[in-house]
């Protein structure tokens, strides 16, 4: 039985390293959802009206979540994380004093999302936070020479699972404000497609300005709503029309007189987006569209030319 009391710069620094050792480990089990996150969004820009691509909720973001289940877990075995190895301290049952049981130390470690409350309680009673009166345990100084409970690796894992199934349950509503976002702007139903209407408008602007870009256009003829069309226009230019403003303008102008010629402003909402070889493009909104953006990324310059934006 341990019945020392720790200090509470003890206390702060096993919390402190604990805290660095377990974020370090999630962020790098974050790592495979970020490298799948910057591919998709690659692999998805030259795909016209493609799906948003999710961070929270996506196929590697369940992988990820592993870290965050060992920071819950990380005092399993016999009530001693990293941090309180190198600092002396135990994790013990608040009334045998004996060390806790990996089910009990993953249950202190759930009030780790309300952390600045635990620190500062941390701070006022280092032998007992929040967390440990939930789950009866409290911080003991280690003594080798007490008695230690044999390792129980199912228990372990248990307090592994349950650890994994609150870092879900935490993260659900992340997954939907991400998918509120996601869905505030248009809707267009995607089984509206209508292709013979998005070649031919796309032929139209391509012979009509003298071949200057490639088009990819197209029209759905229902949005989620609302009785208009969706029209989206995606356009790779062969020149550097947007190296020069007015050059820019004056075709963005050309275009939308033809599109609007054929459908009235008022009968639909879109965008349209011109992109330049060399990394610039610009994007706003069309029709009945509320106005998306305006952006100029920096170009990499041609062999021979000026590299002033």
């Amino acid at each position: 039985m341990s019945d020392r009391k720790p200090d509470m710069p003890d206390r702060m620094g096993s919390m402190i390293i604990d805290n660095g050792i377990m974020m370090i480990i999630a962020g790098i089990a974050l790592v495979p959802n970020i490298i799948y996150v910057l591919v998709a969004l690659f692999c998805r820009r030259n795909v016209q009206d493609a799906d948003p691509v999710s961070f929270f909720g996506g196929p590697v973001w369940y992988f990820s979540l592993i870290g965050f289940a060992f920071y819950i877990a990380k005092d399993s075995f016999n009530g001693r994380s990293i941090a309180k190895r190198i600092m002396g301290l135990q994790v013990v049952n608040n009334i045998t004093g004996l060390p806790a049981d990996p089910i009990r130390c993953a249950v202190r470690n759930l009030t780790c999302i309300i952390w600045p409350v635990e620190a500062i309680m941390a701070i006022v009673t280092p032998e007992r936070r929040l967390g440990d009166m939930i789950a009866g345990t409290r911080i003991a100084v280690y003594d080798d020479k007490a008695e230690q409970a044999p390792a129980h690796y199912g228990q372990a894992f248990a307090a592994l699972l349950l650890s994994y199934l609150f870092a879900f349950l935490v993260t659900i509503p992340l997954i939907f404000l991400q998918k509120w976002g996601n869905h505030q702007g248009t809707q267009y139903v995607k089984s509206s497609y209508n292709k013979a209407e998005s070649e031919e408008l796309g032929r139209l602007l391509t012979d009509s300005l003298d071949h200057s870009f490639t088009s990819s256009i197209r029209i759905y003829d229902k949005v989620e709503n609302d009785s208009i069309k969706f029209i989206s226009c995606k356009f790779e230019m062969h020149d550097e029309y947007l190296a020069d403003a007015f050059a820019f303008d004056s075709i963005m102008e050309r275009t939308e007189n033809l599109i609007y010629a054929r459908y009235p402003q008022t009968a639909f909402k879109g965008y349209a987006e011109y992109n330049y070889r060399y990394g610039a493009s610009k994007t706003h909104g069309l029709g009945r569209g509320e106005y998306i953006m305006h952006a100029k990324k920096k170009r990499h310059p041609k062999p021979g030319k000026d590299d002033d934006d």
